[in-house]
């Protein structure tokens, strides 16, 4: 422990450590716990087996509520631990000097939250060019800063100009602006870029289509198969949160939009809203979703595949505008 506070720097399970020691010579009720990463292990109780258990967190005891931390992970929060360490189960000390098998907590969707903006202006021609402006807050954003640890201001404005650009239709020149946020553990993360879309609407003479799915142009379609004999499984909880506002030529008109019926179901939430603007040239588009579940065995499959479908066909939708 002396060289950890000497050199300041340690592995992740020493800083661990380090805390569990600090936090008990000042007084507090402080617990060690042992837990298994479930990006390596699905911790089987019943396997005696110690190499299950991958990494060590904290549990503090305040006002009579334990709180799990996670010091050995760099930028997490207060309170929160990284993803890996939700969800699963491990060796824990109690109060009695003892140990005991126990699980840590989960993760709200709301603890995960990528939030993307487009202001674009569309052309006759179906081309568009904007900003787009991305904010992450929580598992997302703490995601985001591990993996920049790992490379340099360079290396991280290709990984978010990649990112974006893998959403967005095939051709289109995303060019990295600036970012802020990333040595805040308890901030959200933005970064900004201008675009530029070849082929954004549909040009059809007199009438242009345009998609209300900017964000998914290029996502798979999930679950496409009648059946499935794997479970799935998701990382974490999330909740993403598009908006996004176009302003065509004046020479055009909104000629029909879709209605899309809002999609619930007791773990996941879809719902697509078009919007005018005090622009009258200028239309919006609102996508929310949330999916609360991780972990889904074959006989939900039915369900989630059902859930995923409706989620496919309103992102399909268009809006048309027609030529005055």
């Amino acid at each position: 422990m002396d060289d950890v506070v000497q050199k300041n720097e340690g592995y992740r399970d020493e800083i661990a450590r380090l805390f569990w020691a600090l936090g008990r010579a000042g007084g507090l009720q402080v617990y060690m716990m042992r837990v298994s990463d479930r990006d390596e292990y699905f911790f089987q109780p019943t396997i005696p087996n110690p190499s299950q258990l991958t990494s060590e967190i904290a549990i503090v005891v305040l006002d009579g509520k334990e709180v799990f931390l996670d010091p050995g992970t760099p930028l997490c929060s207060y309170g929160h631990l990284v993803w890996q360490h939700t969800s699963t189960q491990g060796i824990r000390q109690t109060a009695d000097g003892g140990t005991t098998l126990g699980p840590t907590p989960s993760v709200n969707y709301k603890d995960a939250i990528s939030k993307r903006v487009a202001r674009l202006t569309l052309n006759g021609d179906g081309s568009a060019k904007g900003k787009i402006v991305v904010a992450w807050t929580g598992q997302e954003a703490l995601v985001h800063r591990l993996s920049s640890l790992k490379t340099d201001a360079a290396g991280r404005k290709k990984e978010l100009e990649d990112e974006l650009r893998a959403m967005l239709p095939n051709g289109t020149a995303v060019q990295f602006e600036s970012s802020s946020g990333w040595d805040d553990a308890e901030g959200q993360l933005n970064a900004s870029f201008d675009v530029e879309i070849p082929s954004y609407a549909s040009n059809t003479g007199k009438r242009m289509l345009v998609p209300m799915n900017l964000f998914q142009t290029r996502s798979p379609q999930l679950f496409a198969h009648g059946e499935r004999k794997q479970p799935v499984y998701f990382n974490f909880p999330y909740y993403q949160i598009d908006e996004t506002l176009v302003s065509y030529p004046a020479t055009f008109q909104v000629e029909s939009r879709p209605e899309t019926q809002p999609i619930r179901t007791d773990y996941s939430l879809y719902k697509r809203v078009y919007g005018n603007t005090s622009n009258a040239n200028a239309i919006t588009f609102t996508r929310d979703f949330a999916m609360a579940g991780i972990a889904f065995q074959q006989k939900d499959y039915a369900d989630l595949r059902t859930f995923f479908s409706g989620v496919n066909a309103g992102d399909a939708q268009f809006v048309v505008l027609t030529q005055k």
